[in-house]
């Protein structure tokens, strides 16, 4: 075959493979079209983890980390399943809560989550995430101070001082500024270790993701 010939052979052919490819990557995008709701890798997610309000073992295999506003609720949905979650896998999850209020829609959530970190001091925490939930359609006439009664907190004059403190409102307004860093757009945002999930997962959801990442 003439040198011309065979150039133009191959390139004849050189064509023909990338319409093949071409097509084949059309016809998967047709028919396999990528999943939106997909998680994504986030690769900082031990420093995410690393501060914030938690409950579980500090050392358990998988972390669970939370952006949330505690009147929001798809928020609300999420801590139910949360709690059951704590209850099947009370040695192997860690629970850390970061914050992230969403004034505009709902005003008193950047008071609820000082009184958050303010009832982690005493150890109320856990219960004072709970019962904010619980009671989240009456947060509004019940306000942190109440709440945390409601959760056990003993000392009101040292919760009222520390609720007052501007170094808690720094805590808030820290959180919210990472979770703008890394494109938060709403509430909840969760991460089963480094898997950043699309929504607010159901309790099945939630299940297989920690078991996925237990089974590794």
């Amino acid at each position: 075959m003439p040198k011309a010939d065979r150039a133009q052979f191959a390139m004849t052919a050189t064509l023909a493979v990338c319409a093949l490819v071409i097509t084949a990557l059309v016809i998967r995008r047709e028919f396999f079209p990528p999943d939106p709701n997909a998680p994504t890798v986030q690769e900082d997610w031990r420093e995410l983890g690393s501060t914030g309000l938690s409950f579980g073992p500090p050392n358990a295999p998988v972390q669970l980390l939370v952006f949330t506003d505690f009147q929001c609720p798809y928020c609300r949905r999420l801590a139910k399943s949360i709690a059951t979650i704590r209850a099947e896998f009370r040695d192997s999850v860690r629970v850390v809560l970061r914050h992230y209020p969403i004034t505009e829609s709902h005003p008193e959530a950047f008071d609820l989550a000082k009184g958050a970190e303010c009832a982690f001091q005493p150890g109320r925490f856990e219960r004072y995430h709970d019962l904010a939930f619980e009671l989240q359609d009456s947060l509004a006439t019940i306000g942190p101070l109440g709440l945390a009664v409601r959760s056990g907190v003993l000392d009101t004059t040292a919760f009222r001082s520390c609720t007052e403190d501007p170094r808690t409102a720094s805590k808030i307004t820290s959180d919210v500024a990472l979770g703008d860093r890394i494109g938060l757009a709403g509430t909840p945002l969760v991460m089963v270790n480094e898997l950043r999930l699309v929504g607010t997962p159901t309790l099945p959801g939630l299940r297989s993701r920690i078991e996925a990442q237990l089974d590794r």
